[in-house]
């Protein structure tokens, strides 16, 4: 089965062979068994392969990110109707000493001629939700804020944070401020408050 992201909705063809075209005004349509089925910018959900990881690291990179972690099991991706990758994040389950058990969301990255078009907010609902009820924390530059939080995502105090996030945002800090002259911030999408 094929499920595809069309605007806000999912549009699913079970047992689909793709026939693709693309009109005049660049929409990309799709050849359903009756009648053909015209999105825009389509993507598909999977599980990453290792054959993805080089694509990975060089969008990573790119992005002045930590390549450090990468690990293919961990990250779904989001490819186009061709089957080129698009956009991708990984979840990494991490146990608390003190604790509590969670998952950090790292890497999410769009590339850039995807950008603007929700696929990202749908990747990392996505990823949240395999996470079910264990929290979700993330690490990221203050000015994204808004973009997590319409996912339920909060700043946490660093004192709040998990220990094994502390370095991380400390040293990050530092690098987003020489970098981009940004603050590391920690995000929850969970009011979890350390004992």
């Amino acid at each position: 089965m094929l499920l595809a992201w069309s605007g806000r909705r999912a549009i699913s063809w079970p047992n689909l062979h793709i026939k693709e075209r693309q009109t005049r005004s660049g929409r990309r349509c799709v050849r359903g068994e009756k009648r053909w089925f015209c999105v825009a910018n389509a993507s598909q959900f999977r599980p990453a392969r290792k054959e993805d990881l080089r694509k990975i690291q060089q969008l990573v990179l790119q992005e002045y990110m930590n390549p450090l972690g990468l690990d293919e099991k961990r990250f779904l991706v989001a490819t186009n109707l061709q089957g080129q990758l698009t956009a991708f994040g990984q979840l990494e389950p991490k146990p608390d000493p003190d604790r509590l058990q969670f998952h950090e969301l790292r890497t999410l990255i769009v590339s850039k001629d995807a950008r603007g078009q929700g696929l990202g907010t749908k990747l990392m609902k996505a990823l949240v939700d395999q996470a079910g009820s264990v929290p979700v924390y993330l690490t990221t530059l203050r000015n994204t804020i808004p973009f997590y939080a319409q996912a339920g995502f909060h700043e946490v105090p660093l004192s709040q944070a998990p220990r094994s996030m502390w370095f991380e945002a400390a040293a990050g800090t530092l690098v987003a401020r020489l970098a981009v002259n940004d603050q590391l911030v920690v995000l929850c999408n969970q009011d979890v408050h350390r004992k």
